[in-house]
């Protein structure tokens, strides 16, 4: 046995089992303390942490101590609130001041320490853990407007109640993952309202009015969204919308030919919508569009005119077919659910309107 060996604490020695019978027979704090530290075995560490009664030496390990499950162990046996409120401030990490925090009964104070978690700290598991602990809305809209990463953000968007705070988040947010959840959560008329007709990104609108139950409000939010930049956001608007004059409109002067048709569809002047189909099939550059317009078309005289027509504007070319497929393997495939020739395709539908009249 060395020199040093013989002024070394039994809880030190380097057979297991005689350390841990050495340190149940400590009694003082300051020697737990340390055993809690300097032991090369967890197993007597935490003995030596389960054997401490002061609270102030308990905390002396919560916020000092290097080994993690020590410091949840001091913790566990903290009851002193102002102790407690200490360790919040100043234990070792983050996941020690939250568990402090969690067993705090100035639950004012127990939130500011979630809340200081929840925006800074640089563990993404931890910010969400902390979030998961906090009610107050602004700071819970705040984590959502500033924290990056989903799991954090979605959280806090569980977590929100408030219609207003949730209606302005949904008026201003960008990413459309944040959009989808606070929408989802959005059920408060006036919110909706307010953010179908001024939320700054479209597809929020839509979304919103789509969970309207006031028809004119809805129809007010709709109507502005007819004119969107958006192609898709168009369509859906138009799809929703019931006003005859702002669908002939559309259906007139939209620079989208698809577009157009699906405003026409929905006209109950049905004159209009055939000259809206006519103008189309005859005189739009989308040959696709021109297709789907004499589809449509009801007038013989002008579907005849198209299919006895040597206009080449009502051909597809091979290479137009593989410009418009963007691959040759595709071209077969094509070829079984298309013709290449609009007039074709108006002779076909012409047929299609004689037979009906004979059965009629």
């Amino acid at each position: 046995m060395g020199f040093q060996n013989l002024f070394k604490p039994a809880w030190q020695s380097d057979n297991q089992e005689k350390a841990l019978k050495a340190v149940k027979k400590l009694t003082n704090q300051a020697e737990l303390i340390r055993a809690a530290e300097e032991s090369r075995y967890g197993s007597v560490k935490k003995v030596a942490v389960d054997m401490l009664i002061d609270q102030n030496a308990i905390a002396d390990v919560a916020n000092n101590n290097s080994n993690v499950d020590v410091r949840n162990i001091a913790i566990e046996k903290l009851t002193d609130q102002n102790i407690l409120t200490d360790v919040a401030k100043k234990a070792y990490d983050n996941w020690g001041r939250m568990k402090a925090a969690e067993k705090l009964t100035d639950k004012t104070f127990a939130q500011e320490v979630y809340a200081n978690i929840a925006k800074n700290d640089k563990d993404d598991y931890l910010r969400k853990a902390a979030v998961e602990k906090l009610t107050n809305q602004n700071i819970l809209a705040d984590i959502v407007k500033n924290d990056r990463h989903f799991q954090v953000y979605a959280t806090a968007i569980e977590r929100l109640t408030d219609q207003n705070i949730l209606a302005d988040i949904a008026k201003n947010a960008k990413e459309i993952g944040i959009l989808i959840k606070v929408l989802k959560k959005l059920t408060d008329q006036e919110a909706l309202a307010d953010v179908a007709k001024n939320a700054n990104n479209s597809w929020a609108c839509i979304e919103a009015a789509k969970k309207l139950s006031n028809q004119s409000i809805n129809q007010e939010a709709v109507t502005n969204l007819v004119y969107d930049e958006n192609e898709d956001v168009r369509i859906q608007a138009i799809n929703m919308l019931t006003d005859q004059n702002v669908l002939a409109n559309i259906a007139k002067n939209d620079k989208n030919s698809n577009v157009r048709i699906i405003a026409a569809e929905k006209l109950t002047n049905q004159i209009l919508a055939q000259e809206i189909y006519t103008e189309i099939a005859k005189n739009f550059g989308d040959k696709w569009a021109r297709e789907q317009a004499i589809k449509k078309l009801t007038d013989q005289s002008v579907l005849s005119d198209i299919a006895n027509s040597t206009d080449e504007k009502y051909r597809y070319s091979w290479e137009e077919t593989r410009i418009m497929w963007g691959a040759d393997e595709k071209l077969e495939k094509w070829k079984e659910t298309h013709t290449l020739n609009l007039c074709e395709v108006a002779n076909n539908r012409l047929e299609e309107l004689k037979k009906k009249e004979n059965n009629d």
